[in-house]
């Protein structure tokens, strides 16, 4: 009996240090992994905003591009509008009656900014709200750049001077769409660009 105290007794301080060691070892492992978290994290946020500057600098030279076709995109509408109805516009030498035509001209609108975020996966760092109303604001530029494109007015065949007529009326309803959109997605940057603006920690 006396020896077992004897040997609990000395193996104790053992014990005891193994014990301070191990908890050491585990508190250095947990702080070193909450060191790599917060690392992690402080590079994901940096990673977030300088996506958000690329988007806000995008969206506002797309929409001082927008903005420089509108009024030209009203004006030839209200005007082949108006000579299509009058019925002067009879052959396309015709359209040369519309002061200043410069053909459809569709906005250049760029994406290089989302095309960056989906491909470096920055998405995923972004909050939720931001997220869907940027998604939502390029999937419309992605429409109206679309949707000014004329290509599909003028098939093999249109082009004859027979055709202008029923091709006018098609002219009128394209340009009515096209405005519309132009309307629509500048009243979207105006929006999302204004919840960037108001972002925590964007750059002064």
């Amino acid at each position: 009996m006396t020896t077992d105290n004897s040997l609990s007794r000395a193996a104790a301080p053992w014990v005891g240090k193994v014990l301070v060691e191990s908890l050491l070892i585990v508190l250095s492992i947990l702080l070193a992994l909450a060191v790599d978290s917060w690392r992690e994290g402080r590079q994901n946020a940096r990673r977030a905003e300088q996506a958000l500057t690329s988007f806000e600098a995008e969206i506002r030279q797309n929409k001082a591009e927008l903005e420089g076709i509108i009024p030209y995109h009203r004006r030839i509408q209200k005007e082949i509008g108006e000579l299509s109805a009058a019925g002067e516009i009879r052959r396309f030498e015709d359209l040369r009656k519309i002061q200043g035509f410069q053909g459809f001209r569709p906005p250049f609108l760029r994406d290089t900014a989302w095309r960056t975020a989906v491909a470096t996966g920055t998405f995923e760092h972004l909050d939720y709200k931001t997220a869907q109303a940027l998604s939502l604001l390029y999937t419309l530029q992605e429409r109206v750049v679309t949707t000014s494109s004329p290509t599909y007015l003028f098939g093999p065949t249109s082009l004859a001077d027979e055709n202008i007529p029923s091709l006018m009326r098609a002219v009128v309803f394209y340009l009515g769409d096209v405005t519309g959109g132009d309307k629509e997605l500048q009243k979207v940057y105006e929006q999302v660009l204004g919840y960037l603006e108001k972002r925590p920690g964007r750059p002064r």
